[in-house]
């Protein structure tokens, strides 16, 4: 292999023999040594020999969704598919054919590439999948300034902001079995609307309004 002046990288083809087996995928290492006139700072390399029959993802819409929004996922060898996960948690997807799949963003998904398993291996997303927040609801309906307020929902694990008719408060998110529960009060100068949590991805906003009493 021969490195050009200011080349950091270089490509390095390797032949494989086919056969008609179907396999699960396999990795081999590329390892450099005895370098002339330079040094090496990473000699080993890995690669991943994939089975004509292995899954692979190529796309998936949309790119972000709440908790239960369904997702489009495509691309090849999707045969006998056991699951799909998004970040560490699984869930059952509906085959719509050999290439597209549907999911359903399962209860405590978090942000991450999507990976789909089927019996001859796992393909995983190119790009991350995004977790959008989502308040389910809130309670009390109302209450006066300084007193509690429970928001429950989901997504919201890396919550930056809550506001309560466009003010914002202190909070603190706790979450059990994939629901985000933020305990806050009501700050002061607030006024009747909907309370809003914000994350780094968007911003979600509760259905109903919030009362503020006198």
């Amino acid at each position: 292999v021969t490195f050009n002046p200011g080349d950091v990288t270089r490509p390095i083809p390797v032949s494989i023999l086919a056969d008609a087996a179907t396999e699960l995928p396999q990795t081999f290492s590329v390892v450099l040594f005895t370098p002339t006139n330079a040094t090496i700072s990473d000699p080993v390399a890995t690669g991943t020999i994939l089975d004509k029959a292995a899954p692979r993802i190529t796309s998936f819409t949309p790119g972000a969704g709440v908790t239960g929004s369904f997702v489009d996922i495509f691309g090849a060898n999707f045969n006998d598919v056991l699951r799909v996960r998004f970040g560490s948690v699984f869930t059952l997807p509906t085959p719509i054919s050999e290439t597209h799949l549907q999911a359903r963003v399962p209860l405590g998904a978090t942000d991450g590439p999507i990976v789909v398993t089927t019996t001859l291996g796992s393909a995983t997303s190119p790009t991350p999948f995004v977790v959008l927040p989502l308040i389910a609801g809130f309670t009390p309906a109302s209450g006066s300034n300084g007193s509690f307020v429970l928001i429950v929902g989901t997504g919201r694990s890396g919550a930056t902001n809550v506001r309560f008719g466009g003010v914002s408060t202190p909070f603190q998110v706790f979450t059990s079995l994939g629901i985000d529960f933020i305990v806050t009060m009501v700050p002061a100068g607030a006024t009747t609307g909907p309370i809003s949590v914000t994350t780094p991805a968007a911003t979600a906003s509760s259905a109903t309004n919030f009362v503020v009493l006198p």
